[in-house]
């Protein structure tokens, strides 16, 4: 649960803060493109259920 926070976070931060784009994010998280979207998109969701 703690490694999925701190990924949500960081692509949060570099997509939103530093406007890095997914594929971008993906290969600084070793991570997909594809998880990137579903990290931003799970992370928005859960903001818009919050507000």
């Amino acid at each position: 649960m703690k490694q999925t926070y701190w990924s949500t976070k960081k692509v949060i931060i570099k997509k939103f803060f530093y406007g890095f784009t997914d594929t971008e994010i993906g290969k600084q998280l070793s991570i997909s493109r594809q998880a990137v979207n579903r990290l931003k998109n799970r992370a928005l969701e859960r903001l818009r259920n919050f507000v």
